[in-house]
């Protein structure tokens, strides 16, 4: 877009030359605004491409690096300059955005090397009127992926655990959300209530006292009160719980 920014800052209308300065049309000033409309996009486009955390590059269908954003040049440690304009091979030798121009099928979940960093990465082609004219790789640095699985391993351990507890209780517990919805019960609620989990997993407190599984809901008093109660409940009209 160097040269659009060139034609952009023009003021009047310019005639067009070709390598050998034969006359191959006049920019008209209709056309510098639409020029500068298009300088416009282009720069929100790369703010915005700039502002994930992921990178992306894109080629054409001869494998010459047409989009990169700011994560993807840092990988590479270049400038953006030093990137757009250059065959991907040169910047990936390992690439496989050059398998996907071939076989026009996406590769999802590919680890690769970009740079001297190991990366996750999710490549398509790029289609205009059925025909594949570039692709696309977005990829993420490994260690954060590993990261992220490493935390979401420490959360199902957690839940594992918690779910341990709760089933463990000889006491009868059962967890809803904010608005009355039951989410959970533990083995000795049902032992003690008779009620299998999947009959109210799910089903909010107010339709459950309609139906007659519960006279009335300590849960429903607390979400109103905001404070603990203790009551007197009868369940499914024959036990009588505290």
């Amino acid at each position: 877009f160097a040269d659009i920014e060139i034609m952009t800052n023009m003021q009047t209308e310019t005639v067009v030359i070709d390598e050998k300065e034969h006359v191959k049309g006049i920019i008209t000033r209709p056309m510098n605004a639409l020029l500068k409309r298009l300088h416009g996009l282009n720069t929100q486009f790369e703010t915005i491409i700039d502002a994930t955390p992921n990178g992306i590059m894109a080629v054409d269908s001869d494998g010459i690096v047409v989009i990169a954003n700011q994560t993807a040049c840092e990988l590479l440690k270049l400038e953006r300059v030093g990137v757009i304009g250059r065959n991907i091979v040169e910047l990936v030798p390992d690439t496989l955005l050059s398998r996907v121009l071939i076989t026009q099928q996406p590769l999802l979940a590919q680890k690769v090397m970009v740079g001297k960093v190991h990366v996750l990465s999710n490549l398509a082609p790029i289609t205009s009127n059925g025909k594949t004219v570039g692709a696309v790789s977005v990829f993420q640095d490994m260690s954060m992926v590993e990261e992220i699985a490493s935390e979401l391993d420490e959360v199902k351990i957690l839940m594992k655990e918690l779910e341990m507890i709760v089933n463990s209780s000889y006491d009868g517990i059962t967890v809803t959300d904010g608005t009355g919805i039951m989410l959970r019960m533990n083995a000795a609620y049902e032992r003690m209530t008779g009620i299998r989990a999947e009959e109210i997993i799910g089903k909010n407190m107010q339709d459950l006292i309609k139906v007659g599984y519960y006279d009335h809901s300590v849960t429903l008093q607390v979400m109103k009160k905001k404070e603990r109660v203790t009551i007197n409940q009868a369940i499914k009209g024959k036990h009588n719980f505290l």
